[in-house]
């Protein structure tokens, strides 16, 4: 499997939705989003040279329905939270286990357990 290096697409992509997952920055079909952030939020911790890659990552994962954008009252910019839908968290969970591997995490399994336990 080849894994996508620092700046790709696939490593950009793999990392916003690792955060939102990490986060819980997520929300259930027909539901509202309980917790998100902003789009501004999503590329801190990245290398600065990669951050203008951003943008267009994410209207490309709003675009594969990966990731939910919306406006939020009292702010300018956009927000967002991944979208869990079991049509869709496979495909994200596939790009987000990726990055991880890439930097040496350990992959998240569908039902998010290791996001659960370590509240316990």
């Amino acid at each position: 499997m080849h894994l996508p290096l620092e700046g790709d697409d696939d490593h950009i992509r793999g990392y916003i939705l690792n955060k939102l997952y990490i986060g819980r920055y997520w929300v259930k079909p027909r539901k509202q989003p309980k917790r998100h952030t902003s789009e501004l939020n999503l590329p801190k911790s990245y290398s600065p040279e990669h951050r203008g890659k951003f943008p267009g990552n994410i209207d490309w994962l709003v675009r594969e329905r990966l990731i939910h954008r919306f406006p939020h009252s009292g702010d300018s910019k956009q927000h967002v939270c991944a979208i869990l839908d079991p049509s869709t968290t496979e495909r994200g969970l596939s790009i987000c286990n990726r990055f991880r591997l890439s930097v040496g995490l350990p992959e998240l399994d569908s039902r998010f357990r290791e996001i659960y336990e370590r509240d316990v």
